[in-house]
């Protein structure tokens, strides 16, 4: 592991890998081509569910290439990071803060569970529009807004510090 990465990031990159490497019984998620087939569809919905409920950036690509280059080898560290990025909706080269949309979220689940209101019956009891209880309720995949680094072409010809 890179010791430029703080603490939390590390343990958020264990638990990627831990949820992508074994939560299927084969050896990585995205060569899985069965979806009905439950361990896929429970690893990826935890995963999906964890980073909707958290404010941290998502894993950067450069983050897992680097910190995994004496474990896994150059197709490995590229096919994990993107089965990674369609899972919790977003592919960047470097970290990014999340979006105001859903940093707000995360706040809102926040205050509510601090005075009381437990998720999910605090949010519906709320008689917040139904849109907006899926939004936080971690109902929606992903977050329209946002913003998506598309270049993937970068891991087929190689990643440059």
């Amino acid at each position: 592991m890179e010791t430029w990465m703080k603490p939390e990031r590390i343990y958020l990159l264990l638990q990627m890998f831990w949820f992508l490497r074994n939560g299927s019984r084969r050896r990585y998620i995205i060569y899985f081509r069965r979806p009905e087939k439950r361990p896929l569809a429970a690893a990826t919905e935890c995963l999906r569910l964890i980073w909707s409920s958290i404010p941290s950036p998502l894993l950067s690509f450069r983050e897992v290439y680097l910190s995994l280059e004496g474990a896994l080898s150059h197709d490995e560290r590229a096919q994990l990071y993107c089965c990674y990025a369609v899972i919790v909706g977003g592919f960047h080269l470097r970290v990014r803060p999340r979006s105001l949309k859903h940093l707000s979220r995360t706040a809102v689940r926040s205050i509510m569970w601090k005075n009381g209101h437990y998720l999910p019956d605090g949010i519906r009891n709320a008689g917040l529009p139904k849109e907006l209880q899926e939004y936080l309720n971690l109902g929606c995949d992903r977050d329209p807004f946002e913003k998506v680094d598309y270049e993937v072409h970068n891991m087929r010809n190689g990643f440059h510090r």
